[in-house]
């Protein structure tokens, strides 16, 4: 049967008339759209719709490289200032919301992406597709820390990745209040975890020259995505908010500022993606901002003399590779009191975190000028505790999520008596 010419809105009149009539769409359907050959069978794997440089950029690194037989292509806006980079390094494209990518979804098997947001899940570009084609796997872009199980639950989710025994547990044990079973849930490691662990060992603890401030957002203070992705913008509280107020009096402590003087080390603020823009447009004096589109979180934390954070899983990755942590946590009641999207979990920062917990500016500078005297190392308890907590350090957990894709494929495979 040869298709009109028109595609898009024969496509769409063609399936919605289907389903008026509550019939199947003919087996051709799928096959025959002009050129979906190319896609039959892929796995498409995306970050955000704005940006790569996660967990989804580093596994499909691994797949051309260790995996050529699998059908990979990676999706992001055209319009991201990634788009030219991974381009030039050979990447297979495809633009997120273009008619390629609702294409590519018709035939897709495997949807795996470090976001898990509505955009990315179920794209409205195939809002008229009613059967959903493939299996999504949730690479995570960190590691669960505080209970989001309101939030993903409802997440039409095959196979989750964790990195740590407490986080698999807390996800996949019984009495939990997430709906997930162990077969739906990994202990693996990141994929990003592969390429931290291996540049961070080519760095001394004398050669870490970073403070680095790395707080995460806050939903109260943003509003919603932009459009059908993942850009925010301010409230007209956030410029005033004690969250700006705390930040701003840490990054230009005059006795912080004093200490990096004294020690060559360098402030430097690396927010959240969906606080980066926001808080780029606003620089402040004697601090260095960094961002996830043109700097490597990895380089960062692989230089990082000590990470303070407040409750970002980033402190999991620096403990991954036993970089000193400090939490600045001087609004903790009210991020836990529903205004985000978590509330308290089996982590207890002051049991169980990889550094002190401070409420105050003075504390927080107090903790890092101990760190720096111990010669930017992580002392008692808290070594023990990154080594206990993080202890997948072999560089393989992309090859174990392949892996645990494919079986599943074959498990689902057999299930059906068919092919994957």
């Amino acid at each position: 049967m040869k298709l009109p010419q028109n595609v898009i809105p024969w496509v769409i009149r063609r399936d919605l008339a289907w389903r008026r009539q509550a019939q199947p769409r003919p087996a051709w359907f799928w096959r025959r759209l002009p050129g979906a050959a190319k896609y039959r069978g892929c796995w498409l794997l995306m970050d955000r719709d704005t940006e790569a440089h996660d967990n989804a950029e580093h596994l499909y690194r691994y797949l051309r490289d260790k995996h050529p037989e699998i059908n990979a292509w990676f999706v992001l806006r055209r319009n991201s200032k990634d788009w030219a980079k991974l381009s030039a390094q050979g990447f297979r494209l495809i633009s997120y919301g273009s008619w390629q990518h609702a294409l590519a979804l018709t035939q897709c098997q495997e949807l795996v992406s470090s976001q898990i947001d509505h955009y990315v899940v179920s794209p409205p570009v195939v809002w008229w597709l009613r059967r959903r084609p493939w299996r999504f796997t949730w690479l995570q872009h960190g590691v669960i820390n505080y209970d989001l199980s309101k939030w993903i639950n409802p997440k039409p989710i095959s196979l989750m990745v964790t990195s740590s025994r407490p986080e698999y547990e807390a996800i996949s044990g019984p009495n939990t209040e997430y709906v997930f079973s162990p077969s739906q849930v990994l202990l693996s490691g990141q994929p990003r975890h592969d390429t931290l662990l291996a540049k961070a060992a080519l760095v001394p603890a004398n050669a870490r020259n970073l403070v680095v401030l790395m707080p995460t957002w806050r939903k109260d203070l943003v509003s919603g995505g932009i459009g059908l992705g993942n850009k925010r913008q301010s409230n007209s509280q956030f410029w005033d908010s004690p969250f700006i107020g705390q930040w701003t009096a840490l990054a230009q402590n005059p006795k912080l500022q004093e200490l990096a003087v004294n020690n060559n080390l360098e402030i430097a603020i690396l927010p959240h993606p969906a606080l980066g823009e926001i808080l780029q447009s606003r620089p402040l004096p004697g601090v260095t901002y960094l961002n996830y589109l043109d700097n490597d979180v990895q380089d960062v934390l692989a230089h990082a003399a000590v990470v303070v954070t407040d409750f970002s899983s980033i402190a999991f990755e620096a403990a991954l590779v036993d970089r000193p942590v400090v939490y600045f946590q001087f609004d903790k009641e009210r991020f836990f009191s529903g205004t985000h999207i978590g509330g308290r979990g089996y982590f207890e920062y002051e049991d169980d975190g990889f550094g002190p917990v401070c409420e105050t500016v003075p504390e927080v500078v107090t903790a890092i000028s101990d760190i720096v005297r111990n010669c930017r190392v992580p002392g008692p308890p808290f070594d023990a505790r990154m080594a206990q907590t993080m202890s997948l350090r072999d560089g393989q957990a992309s090859a174990r999520i392949v892996a645990a894709i494919q079986n599943v494929a074959s498990r689902n495979a057999a299930a059906r008596g068919g092919g994957g």
